[in-house]
């Protein structure tokens, strides 16, 4: 099963691939699937591409 932070990753891809419908269809899945602080994400996104 995808997670919050596998979700985030490919959102973050295919916006750099420019790709909108699958966008649109990820951060949907984020927003149904996540439910704490979107920056609680964000940082562990950070720490993770850090180490």
């Amino acid at each position: 099963k995808i997670n919050a932070q596998d979700i985030a990753f490919l959102t973050t891809v295919v916006y750099i691939l420019r790709n909108a419908e699958v966008f649109r269809e990820l951060m949907k899945a984020l927003v149904l699937s996540y439910n704490s602080p979107y920056i609680a994400l964000y940082c562990e996104q950070m720490e993770s591409a850090i180490t």
